[in-house]
């Protein structure tokens, strides 16, 4: 098993629509935008300072090996996703409907969970959608390993900002304790997943292109170990470059095995959506792709049951940032 120093916290949403919405969009892009938009609002009490800048840190000195790959690009401190509502294209939302989605802070960014709160509850009331049409933020539910929850806002109000579940590595192993090991494993995307960099037709095909762009076992998991790796180095312990050095020495003959699990059903179907539309309107909008549906792999998984259970809610592959990549692994 790979180090793992990373612990993070969920938080289940619930938000209602008071009109009538449109969204002409993906839902997990238009309420990423919207909450970025409502961190730059939300100051840090006691530091000049507002929660969109703290979400920006960058936390690797210059001489930490993933510097120069990540400091123009680098994995957020939190991951959202979308929960019980299509992928569509267009959705017409009636009022009183609700959108239910998850929150997920990683690492010492959690600590600001109520300013979260307060970002949520603005970009409610600044309105979301076509025409900005008004959100009501209903309740908001840290949630366990386990499934435990307990409410943390309800009825306008923050009840409660003590983070009472933190998800680590060594709580995954205690749920995976009580399971039954089967040598079969389905992994259900639940929201549409990207695992292959969009290349140009131009650009010599890789080793993933002449598979026909096809997600197998071995990069499910190397992709997870490798956003692991990451998010370990930015928000567990960026300063000790050691400890990365070591762990990333491991990963590649701790890989090998993956490769040996067979296919055994694929119920799978390519999804297009596009990003919300940018200030300009006239620009065109980021075209996402990805795969919904889920597969059965046949074999021994025992080595990366407990990265990819860990990983459930941290998400694999691209276009995270827009609710892709939340994936569910069970034993059957």
């Amino acid at each position: 098993m790979l180090y793992n120093l990373l612990l993070y916290h969920r938080f289940d949403i619930i938000v209602t629509a008071t009109e009538d919405t449109v969204f002409d969009a993906w839902i997990g892009a238009v309420l990423r935008n919207n909450l970025l938009y409502a961190t730059e609002q939300i100051r840090i009490s006691g530091q000049d300072t507002t929660l969109f800048r703290i979400c920006q840190h960058f936390p690797l000195s210059e001489q930490h090996p993933l510097y120069k790959e990540l400091k123009d690009g680098f994995p957020a401190p939190y991951y959202l996703f979308v929960r019980e509502l299509d992928t569509v294209e267009l959705v017409n939302l009636p009022a009183g409907r609700q959108i239910s989605f998850s929150l997920v802070l990683i690492g010492e960014i959690s600590r600001y969970i109520s300013y979260f709160i307060n970002a949520i509850d603005f970009m409610c009331r600044k309105g979301i959608g076509m025409y900005s049409k008004p959100f009501m933020l209903t309740e908001v539910r840290e949630v366990s390993a386990m499934g435990e929850n307990r409410i943390m806002y309800r009825n306008g109000a923050i009840v409660s900002d003590r983070l009472l579940f933190p998800v680590d590595m060594e709580t995954v192993q205690s749920v995976l304790s009580t399971s039954t090991l089967t040598d079969r494993m389905r992994i259900t995307f639940e929201s549409p997943v990207c695992l292959i960099k969009q290349r140009k037709r131009s650009e010599v095909p890789g080793y993933q292109e002449m598979s026909n762009l096809f997600p197998g076992f071995y990069q499910i998991v190397r992709t997870a170990a490798y956003r692991l790796e990451k998010l370990n180095a930015l928000y567990a312990a960026p300063d000790d470059m050691d400890l990365y050095n070591r762990s990333h020495e491991k990963i590649e003959p701790y890989l090998k095995r993956a490769a040996w699990l067979e296919i055994e059903e694929i119920n799978l179907k390519r999804i297009e959506l596009k990003s919300s539309r940018r200030k300009n309107r006239n620009e065109t909008r980021i075209p996402l792709v990805g795969l919904s549906g889920e597969m059965i792999f046949r074999g021994n998984y025992k080595p990366y049951i407990t990265i990819l259970k860990f990983m459930e809610n941290l998400g694999v592959g691209h276009a995270l940032t827009f609710g892709f990549g939340k994936f569910k692994i069970e034993m059957i």
